[in-house]
């Protein structure tokens, strides 16, 4: 590393957009800045994965309060700083320290699944509770293919919950992979890679700040047709907790 690299650490989330599933809508969406409004997407959504982490993220009914943690990659073995909305803390610890305050806070893990879409954007697709399950039951049971095909979401299937005896309806994502990537496509993606990579290598204990406004989708990458030299690390306006 060389002594210019040293502003690496200072960098923000590259993710260009944070996608969340709106169960009453049935698709993903976006938080847009300008209008402060939360923005859906038409579906079929077909990304690739690059990286998967876990966060800790909820809200406490009795503080009226937010929840959310640093992401890590794997909870046996890396700690989460976990704090409430206003930035005080709530646990810290290994998942399984800290499991049962984040149950009494009704706070739970979820995925933030960072990917590059067709249009060649890197993105972040963020899951948690029925959509996660869904998740590991279809992708997460391909062992490795997430690495080498496409992903897509062109459908949701509708579910009923018993809530204090009242029946509630949500839907859930479908996964399904959809496909091979060129040569071409692989190589831009391993671009891509190395800007998220390189972001958790340096700030990695930093946290998107889910409860603010979330950066609306940077302008359209055209995907190159030839192979792309590695792209250089180039952070977005993005909010982030210094943990």
């Amino acid at each position: 590393m060389g002594r210019r690299d040293e502003s690496i650490g200072q960098t923000q989330n590259p993710a260009s957009c944070f996608l969340e599933w709106r169960s009453d809508e049935g698709t993903f969406s976006f938080w847009d800045k300008d209008s402060e409004t939360r923005v859906p997407i038409d579906l079929p959504l077909r990304f690739l994965v690059l990286k998967q982490m876990i966060r800790i993220t909820g809200f406490d009914e009795i503080r009226q309060q937010g929840i959310y943690s640093n992401e890590v990659k794997d909870i046996r073995y890396s700690p989460f700083n976990v704090r409430y909305q206003d930035g005080t803390p709530l646990a810290k610890g290994l998942y399984s320290e800290i499991k049962p305050t984040l149950k009494a806070a009704m706070a739970q893990y979820s995925k933030s699944i960072y990917a590059m879409s067709e249009k060649g954007e890197l993105i972040c697709i963020r899951i948690k509770g029925q959509g996660l399950m869904s998740w590991e039951n279809s992708i997460g049971k391909g062992g490795q293919r997430w690495q080498d095909e496409w992903v897509s979401v062109a459908d949701f299937e509708t579910r009923e919950h018993n809530r204090d005896g009242q029946t509630e309806t949500y839907s859930v994502p479908i996964f399904k992979f959809d496909g091979s990537l060129g040569k071409d496509q692989d190589e831009y993606a391993e671009g891509l890679y190395e800007q998220i990579d390189t972001y958790f290598k340096f700030a990695g204990s930093a946290q998107p700040e889910a409860q603010q406004p979330l950066p609306a989708p940077a302008s359209t990458v055209t995907m190159p047709q030839t192979a792309a030299a590695t792209l250089p690390l180039t952070p977005e306006d993005d909010d982030d907790l210094p943990f």
